[in-house]
């Protein structure tokens, strides 16, 4: 290969591993590389230019097309609509409005008389592709007309952060997301630190495209899974340096998405215990423990056995206050057990790592409202199964 070829491929390779997005479009669609969009046409299912203009919106996502240059237009024409149709085709145009469906601003136009370029809203364009006079015409938005759904091709934002602190948001925001979307993003801010995150506007589909936060890995503890528009919850604290967000989007409805930054402050000083053996209590157990704890616990045995912890009491105030116990040498992975309020009636309890260690977090609210002593528990390194 000759060397100035193998120099253009070489440096070309990392601007495509760094761009960290990949672009689809749904099936059935047509990708377009100048305006990175998508482009449907449907011509089996005629519609008013409303019902048109929702079906876009609603269904599929996006909007009637928007024809920005004669390269889009030419592209929309030949290569969308071709000779599929004899009828005008609706696109995102309604009388002699300044913008488009999609909110850009009417620069392009390809109207096929001054007269069509001069009515009321009473009147939209469609698309006429039959010669000799091709362009958009102006027609009672009532008619029923086959149509182009125009969409942005599937994104999802750089998934990785290596920082201390950043801001992270759906695709497009304050746009429209897109349909059928998974994405993930990763925070990692530097060791011996937490992540404090804080969504600032939040609006998804109900039920149907939800945010999951989690603490630390994927599959770790699930902080909380939120949609609509009012989640009961919109800040969140990881045990340590590693907290991941997943946005899964379905393929109907899109909205304006949500946009979040985060921080991150060091961690209190953990609790390390290691050896054969030992007992870990809350803090002044058995009498009441303090308010606004958040306390870090690290049980480290010999690297060929595990860790057996038994619970030998535990009363916590409220499903607020608990602990959680996390398999291995840092929280965010596996979770063995989350235990809160009374247990009583299930002690002793055994709980043992898959690993050489067990992490646990205990977290307590603002107040309690009655005098409980927290726990007791005990640890010993026993051989793998």
């Amino acid at each position: 290969m000759p060397a100035l070829v193998l120099f253009l491929l070489l440096s070309f390779i990392p601007r495509l591993i760094l761009s960290g997005k990949s672009r689809t479009c749904p099936p059935h669609w047509v990708y377009r590389y100048q305006s990175d969009a998508c482009y449907h046409y449907n011509g089996q299912n005629p519609l008013n230019w409303d019902a048109a203009q929702t079906f876009c919106k609603h269904t599929d996502g996006g909007n009637l097309v928007s024809v920005l240059d004669e390269g889009e237009y030419n592209f929309v024409k030949g290569k969308i609509i071709g000779q599929n149709s004899l009828l005008l085709t609706w696109i995102g145009l309604q009388g002699n409005s300044s913008h488009w469906t999609s909110g850009d601003e009417v620069e392009f136009k390809k109207w096929v008389s001054p007269n069509d370029a001069n009515r009321d809203s009473h009147y939209c364009a469609g698309l006429r592709t039959q010669g000799p006079r091709d362009g958009w015409k102006a027609v009672r938005c009532s008619y029923a007309q086959p149509f182009v759904c125009k969409q942005r091709a599937d994104s999802c934002p750089g998934a990785t952060q290596w920082t201390s602190s950043g801001v992270i948001s759906s695709s497009n925001f304050p746009s429209d997301y897109d349909n059928d979307l998974y994405c993930k993003y990763t925070l990692n801010s530097p060791e011996n630190t937490r992540i404090l995150l804080n969504f600032n506007t939040f609006r998804t589909e109900y039920y149907k495209d939800y945010v999951e936060v989690w603490d630390g890995i994927e599959g770790g503890r699930l902080l909380a899974k939120m949609h609509g528009t009012q989640p009961e919850k919109t800040s969140f604290e990881s045990s340590e340096n590693l907290l991941t967000v997943v946005f899964i989007t379905n393929p109907t409805i899109t909205m304006k998405g949500w946009s979040a930054n985060w921080t991150s402050e060091p961690l209190k000083d953990p609790i390390n215990v290691s050896g054969t053996g030992g007992i870990v209590e809350s803090p002044n157990y058995p009498n009441t423990y303090p308010d606004n704890l958040d306390q870090i616990y690290h049980i480290k045995v010999d690297p060929s056995m595990v860790v057996e912890i038994t619970i030998l009491d535990f009363v916590t105030d409220s499903t607020f206050d608990e602990l959680v116990i996390d398999d291995g040498s840092k929280m965010g992975g596996k979770v063995l057990k989350i235990l809160s309020e009374n247990q009583t009636k299930n002690l002793p309890m055994v709980i043992t790592s898959t690993q050489s260690a067990a992490s646990m977090r205990f977290l307590t609210d603002e107040s309690n409202e009655k005098p409980v002593k927290g726990w007791r528990l005990s640890w010993n390194a026993v051989p793998r199964v």
